[in-house]
């Protein structure tokens, strides 16, 4: 019996064919599954990368307090101060210095003194003159704020 041999050559061509196909589908599979882990990590790295730029402005950054540069210069510690406001005695500290940082705020030079019985004073000033004192002791019951204008040796 006579052997065909020309469909057995179109059959070899065939698989060969197929196979590279194959081949090829699978390298641009290969291709598209590189290129999507590659986006995924590189949102992963911009997304760190703007959270270490974050951390780093911050750090850059220094906080300002602004109640340093509300706080009235001291011109003259030498003078004699002759008047103060005194605004309130407390028992606790924390009080005090609760209502010192108000006073701060509003523009006044505020102390706060150690008084006789664990109580705590909280005053405004020093004073040179008593107009100076009463301008303020206005301008602290236009904010609702008493005082008491006392003279100090």
């Amino acid at each position: 019996m006579t052997r065909d041999y020309a469909k057995r050559n179109t059959y070899r061509k065939n698989s060969i064919k197929k196979s590279f196909y194959l081949g090829l589908w699978l390298f641009v599979l290969s291709l598209f599954a590189a290129f999507t882990i590659g986006l995924v990590y590189l949102g992963k790295y911009k997304q760190q990368h703007h959270q270490i730029q974050l951390k780093k402005e911050v750090i850059a950054t220094a906080p300002t307090f602004d109640f340093y540069t509300l706080l009235p210069q001291k011109t003259n510690n030498k003078a004699i101060s002759e008047y103060e406001l005194e605004i309130a005695t407390v028992k606790d500290y924390a009080a005090a210095d609760h209502l010192k940082a108000e006073l701060a705020l509003l523009g006044f030079s505020v102390s706060v003194t150690k008084a006789h019985n664990q109580k705590y004073q909280v005053a405004v000033g020093p004073y040179d003159n008593k107009d100076a004192a009463t301008n303020d002791l206005e301008r602290l019951k236009q904010n609702k704020i008493r005082g008491t204008l006392k003279k100090v040796h």
